[in-house]
C-alpha cells in the first residue's frame, strides 16, 4: 500500500500503521503524519467531500480534511476499494466517565459542537442527503412495533409510541433544520492539552433538526452510565451540554419542547435497528435506555424549559 500512496500522492510515505484491520491507517511522511480510510461507497465518499470543503472555506479548523492527489481527486481506487487520505488531528480520544473533569470536558465539547452547527448551518446541495425522524417514527418504527410484540416490552413500548404520536408530529415541523454531523459522541470527538481540538467521522452526516446532535449527545452518555450503573450521573452531564451548546449557539422554545421526543425516538431507532440484524443483547439494552428516559421525562422537560 506504501507504493501506491506514493504513485498517487505527493506525500513520500515511509511507514504505515493499521488502527482499524482494512479500515483505517496511520500514515506517515517525512515530515508530517495522515490518516489513510477505506470507504464502503462512493456516493457517501463525494457528499463527505463536498460537506469538508465547505468547512474549510468556513475556516473551520478542527476537521480531518480529505488531501488532494496527483489526479485532482480526493480518493483513489486500488483493487476496487476506495481510498482517502485525511490530515491528522492532533490529539487523542480521552475516557470522559472516569475523568475528574468530566462535566467541564462535556460542556466544552458541546460548545464545540454549537461552533459546528454554526458553520454547517447555511451548507445547501442535491448531493447531500436528508432525514425525516416524522416519516422514521410513522413508517419504520410504527411498523416494527406492531409486527414484532414478542421482541419488546409491548405495553410500556407501545404507551412511549403512542405518546410520540400525539405529540410529536406537529412540533417536529416547527423545528430548525440545517446539515448535522448524526453521529455525534465522545469518541468522535480529538483532545490535546485538555482543550477540544477536533471531530472525526462525517459519513453519515445529513440535513435533519438541529436538536437531534445533542440529543443523541446526551443518549450515548446515557448508554454508558447505566452499562456502569452510574445513571444518575446523567442530569449533571445533560445540564452541562446545554450550557456547552449555548456558549456558542440557540435553543429556541420549540427545540426545547421537542428534546424529550427526540431522545426517545433515538431509541426507538436503534431497537429496531438492532432487531434488524438479531442483536437481541442490545435492543433489550436500549430498551432499557427508553424506559430510563421516559421514567424521568418530566425531569428533562424542566431541565429544557429551565435553560
Amino acid at each position: 500500500m506504501k507504493d501506491i500512496i506514493n504513485k498517487e500522492y505527493n506525500l513520500k510515505i515511509n511507514n504505515i500503521e493499521e488502527i482499524s484491520k482494512d479500515i483505517v491507517w496511520l500514515v506517515f511522511s517525512d515530515s508530517d503524519k495522515f490518516i489513510l480510510k477505506r470507504k464502503k461507497d462512493l456516493k457517501i465518499v463525494k457528499k463527505e467531500i463536498f460537506l469538508l470543503k465547505h468547512l474549510e472555506e468556513k475556516i473551520f479548523k478542527q476537521v480531518s480534511y480529505p488531501i488532494l492527489n496527483k489526479n485532482n481527486n480526493y480518493y483513489f481506487i486500488h483493487e476496487d476499494k476506495i481510498y482517502m487520505i485525511f490530515s491528522y488531528i492532533n490529539g487523542e480520544h480521552i475516557d470522559l466517565y472516569k475523568s475528574n473533569n468530566k462535566y467541564f470536558y462535556t460542556e466544552q465539547i458541546c460548545e464545540f459542537l454549537g461552533k459546528l452547527h454554526k458553520s454547517l448551518e447555511d451548507i445547501k446541495s442535491e448531493i447531500l442527503p436528508s432525514s425525516n425522524l416524522l416519516k422514521t417514527l410513522n413508517g419504520y418504527i410504527n411498523s416494527f412495533i406492531k409486527e414484532n410484540p414478542q421482541k419488546i416490552n409491548s405495553e410500556k413500548v407501545l404507551k412511549i409510541i403512542n405518546y410520540l404520536n400525539e405529540n410529536f408530529p406537529t412540533l417536529y415541523e416547527k423545528l430548525p433544520r440545517q446539515f448535522i454531523h448524526r453521529d455525534f459522541h465522545v469518541e468522535n470527538v480529538i483532545f490535546f492539552e485538555e482543550k477540544v481540538t477536533g471531530i472525526i467521522d462525517f459519513e453519515i452526516a445529513v440535513e435533519e433538526v438541529k436538536i437531534f446532535d445533542i440529543a443523541y449527545f446526551n443518549s450515548s452518555i446515557l448508554s454508558e452510565l447505566l452499562k456502569n450503573q452510574n445513571e444518575n450521573e446523567w442530569v449533571k452531564y445533560l445540564k452541562s451540554s446545554i450550557k456547552g451548546y449555548l456558549e456558542a449557539n440557540t435553543i429556541n422554545d420549540y427545540e426545547k419542547e421537542a428534546f424529550i421526543y427526540i431522545l426517545l425516538e433515538i431509541q426507538m431507532i436503534f431497537i429496531v435497528y438492532f432487531n434488524s440484524i438479531n442483536d437481541f443483547k442490545r435492543l433489550k439494552e436500549t430498551e432499557k435506555i427508553l424506559f430510563y428516559i421516559f421514567g424521568n421525562k418530566n425531569t428533562i422537560i424542566e431541565i429544557m424549559k429551565s435553560v
